[in-house]
Formats: C-alpha cells, structure tokens, sequence
C-alpha cells in the first residue's frame, strides 16, 4: 500500500510540476543593469565613507539622489529589531533543560517567574530542538 500511495504522488507531482508558462523564466536585461549599475554606486559610496554609520550612508544616497531606479536602502528588518531574540541571547542551561529532560524543566524553567523570557524562549528552542532530533531519529530507524 505504501507504494501505490508512493506511485500516485510521484505522477501527480509529475503532471502538474511542468512550467508551461514563459513568462516565469523571462527577464529584462536593462533592468538587471540599471539594479547593479545602482549596487556599484552604493557599494562605491559605502568604500568612500567607510567611518560612516549605516544611518549617515543611506542617508546620503537618498539626499544625493544618486540611483537611478527604486533600489531599496532600507537596512532595517524584523530580525534586526532590538526585541528579536538571538543567539547572543540563548540561555543554554535553559536549552539544556528543553533538549534533555523536556518535562521537568518546563516547571523549572517555565513556571519559574524569576527566570527571565530568554531563558524562557532557550528553553521551548531546546525542546523544538530535541522534538525535531526525535523525529528525524525515528524515521530514520522506521525505514
């Protein structure tokens, strides 16, 4: 059973994974040479004002109206904001609770107010970390 259900996947992603439409695959040449025509001359700006912070250089390149198309100077995203938690911010004591010993640390760690919400976030990284180690070492053993 598992592979007829194998076999009808595999020919249903067949017939319908076919590109038929050209316009996907097309572009236009003068516009990737406007955009990196507009990527030297940030990147020549960037070398002469290499003191400068980020703010000051996108700031010149606006003021100066120095691209020729709408190329995008904005720097900031979300995984730049001051409230993303990074690596830097990992707890591993906490991860270590989350990865090894999931049940007991979630009372040590989560119910704990004294700990802090990185501690708290390392200690659910831990245990989707640990979950998706379970999971790949059970289909790996099953097949």
């Amino acid at each position: 059973m598992k592979r007829i259900s194998t076999l009808i996947l595999a020919l249903a992603f067949v017939f319908n994974a076919s590109a038929s439409n050209a316009d996907l695959f097309s572009y236009d040449l003068s516009e990737i040479n406007t955009e990196l025509s507009d990527l030297e001359v940030v990147e020549n700006v960037i070398a002469q004002n290499q003191n400068s912070t980020i703010e000051e250089v996108n700031r010149k390149i606006i003021n100066n109206n120095f691209l020729n198309s709408s190329f995008d100077t904005n720097y900031k995203s979300s995984l730049m904001s001051r409230n993303a938690f990074t690596s830097d911010d990992m707890d591993w004591g906490a991860f270590a609770w989350g990865f090894c010993c999931w049940p007991v640390g979630f009372f040590v760690v989560v119910t704990n107010k004294d700990k802090e919400k990185a501690q708290k976030t390392s200690f659910f990284v831990g245990w989707l970390t640990g979950l998706i180690v379970q999971v790949i070492s059970y289909v790996a053993t099953a097949g």
